[in-house]
Parts: C-alpha cells; structure tokens; sequence
C-alpha cells in the first residue's frame, strides 16, 4: 500500500474546479458518504439520542446552506461543483463539510471525537511556549497515512509540518514532535522534531 496520499492538480473557476475535483475522486466521496451518514446515525444510537439519520443530518446541515452562501460564495461555488462532478447531491457535500458544526448541534456526546488543543504559555513575548493538537479519526485511516499527513508542506510555512521561519516578521513556530496512536492495537509511531526530517519510531501502548 502506498503511504502517500494522492494529488490533483486543478485550476479554472470555482464551480470548475470544484467539477474537476469530484470526477476525480467520484469513488472515494461516494463511499465516505456512506460511511459518514452511516456513523451518525450508529453514534446517535448507541447514546441512546433521537436517531440522527440521513435525513435528520440533512435538514441540519442545510440551515447552514444560506450563511455559508453569504459568506463564503465561491467556497459554495465550488461545493456545488464537487458535487456534479461526484454524481452526488450539494446538500450531501454541505453535510459533509458541515460535521463539526453538526457534532457540536447536537451533544456532548459526539465531541468525544475531534480536535482537543492546548498551549503551555512561555514568556511574554511568546518565546517557549509549546501548542499541541490531536485529531481523532473514526474512519479508516491507516497509521501509515496519517505519519504522512503529519510531514504536510501545503501553504508552508504555515503548514502542519512547521520549520523555524518567519511571517510577518513574526517567528510561527517549529513542530517538535509528531504522535500517532492506534489503540485498538496497541501501537504508537512518534518522530522527534520536524516530522518531514526524522524517523518515525514504533512503540508498544501498555
């Protein structure tokens, strides 16, 4: 299996390259929808909340559809044109780019997945102090993916890997480690400093 991720090139307008993004990856949004609609409404469930099905994440996502218009038009544009290319509906590429704001509607208990940040101050000036974030991800992410994604260069140097530089005069920070965990396995990866420059080293959980 490749551990690399794939990469499409587009360009045009929005709604076009929208287009050209879900031909594509027609195969692989249809079946995240699946999966995506299929894990809410199995979650909601398991909770013992009102059944949050394909219709219900519908209708919650779409009360989003006119702020979002408004506010980011060609973001829709282009939305709309994954969509067509994908052979899907927009309001199924609404939803699903709508699934923090859905996971925050609803309760607590779906915040049990996502983000968690935090930041241990330095001094006043901002020298030393540390961010760390983690995603957790339901899905079928093989570890050796997400070691990947954790070397990202996209809009460096503001990307996930970061070196030393400056922006705006100002310093933006280093990554100084990356952690991968899978606990149904036991298994952990951590690469010391810069994730693109070092090894990633396996661990057992115990």
């Amino acid at each position: 299996m490749s551990t690399g991720l794939p990469l499409l090139e587009i360009s045009g307008p929005p709604q076009e390259r929208g287009h050209q993004h879900g031909e594509a990856f027609r195969e692989q949004i249809t079946t995240l929808l699946e999966a995506y609609f299929d894990y809410f409404e199995t979650t909601s469930r398991a909770h013992g909340l009102k059944a949050l099905t394909k219709e219900r994440v519908l209708a919650i996502a779409g009360t989003y559809a006119e702020p979002a218009a408004r506010y980011a038009p060609d973001l829709v544009q282009e939305a709309r044109g994954i969509a067509q290319g994908a052979g899907v509906s927009y309001e199924e590429i609404l939803a699903l780019n709508a699934f923090l704001d859905i996971l925050d509607y609803m309760s607590d208990a779906f915040a049990r997945g996502g983000c968690t940040t935090l930041m241990v101050p330095g001094a006043l000036d901002g020298t030393g102090a540390l961010i760390a974030q983690n995603y957790d991800l339901p899905g079928p992410f093989p570890p050796a993916a997400l070691r990947h994604m954790l070397t990202d260069h996209v809009n460096e140097p503001l990307a996930i890997c970061r070196h030393d530089a400056l922006v705006h005069g100002e310093r933006c920070g280093q990554t100084i480690c990356g952690i991968v965990l899978e606990p149904p396995t036991g298994r952990a990866w951590i690469a010391k400093g810069p994730t693109c420059e070092n090894e990633w080293v396996e661990y057992g959980l115990s």
